[in-house]
């Protein structure tokens, strides 16, 4: 396996948080933890799933191990967050985002990746298409459902945002499967547990600060037909692959929603005339 510095280097993502990577060569061997930069993986072994955790700080982690069909799971996790100074233009009042954030299908829309495409399923919920994705000889397209819930004043809010947030995004995906990849590499077990949140962290009249978290969990059972392939190997090829898509959703969110509010609040300007 890789050490810890070559990792770091390959998968450098430049949200400002701390990630720790795990690995446990076997059920009953000693966990090695090791402090970087950028991500969390962790490889695990042992006796059953683990339940989806609530957001915690870029600074923690945990670790359970579990066996799947005897075989050994590997989960990677991302731990992310990240702050996004919009400025606002001279005359708009300074709950502006919040009236962007009352359509839901704009923001959303800005902050799918631009390679990707979405279909609004119902009120709620989003079926994403990620971008085609290519490793060794394989092709796969995630296709991600997404469950996105508006929350105000306080009401059922997630314990890490503040109660006096106006307004939030709490995003949860709710189904996947992996598009294009043949059948007899289709992974034996695979599972997503993502969730998010997007907020104004505070405002002003000459902008304000959205606070965006995420946390993901990857899980899986390589294929029987990979085992000529090192383990360490799939690893960063799996590693690359999620790096792929949480760039892709970091650049959505820096750029588009950026580019997306401006003209949002030229609009309003002009409504305001």
């Amino acid at each position: 396996m890789k050490d810890a510095a070559s990792i770091s280097a390959m998968t450098n993502i430049v949200f400002p948080c701390q990630t720790y990577l795990c690995y446990s060569p076997s059920i009953w061997a000693p966990e090695i933890t090791t402090k970087t930069t950028t991500q969390v993986i962790r490889a695990q072994q042992g006796q059953e799933r683990r339940r989806q955790k609530p957001f915690v700080s870029s600074s923690s982690s945990s670790s359970r191990h579990w066996v799947i069909n005897n075989q050994k799971a590997v989960t990677f996790t991302y731990n992310l967050s990240d702050n996004l100074h919009l400025h606002h233009l001279p005359g708009v009042p300074a709950n502006c985002f919040e009236e962007h954030m009352e359509d839901m299908g704009r923001v959303v829309g800005a902050i799918i990746p631009e390679k990707s495409s979405a279909v609004r399923l119902n009120q709620e919920e989003w079926r994403v298409k990620m971008a085609g994705m290519e490793a060794l000889f394989l092709k796969v397209q995630p296709v991600i459902d997404v469950r996105v819930t508006a929350k105000s004043n306080g009401q059922d809010y997630p314990p890490h945002v503040p109660p006096h947030t106006p307004k939030l995004y709490q995003f949860h995906a709710t189904k996947w499967k992996l598009q294009g990849l043949h059948s007899d590499y289709m992974p034996p077990f695979f599972n997503l547990e993502a969730s998010g949140t997007l907020y104004p962290q505070t405002r002003g009249t000459r902008g304000c600060v959205i606070k965006n978290q995420l946390n993901a969990d990857v899980t899986i059972v390589y294929p029987q037909l990979l085992s000529w392939v090192p383990q360490h190997v799939l690893d960063s090829i799996m590693l690359s692959i999620l790096r792929t898509v949480v760039e892709d959703i970091r650049k959505a969110y820096k750029v588009r929603l950026v580019a997306d509010y401006t003209s949002f609040q030229r609009s309003k300007l002009k409504t305001l005339e």
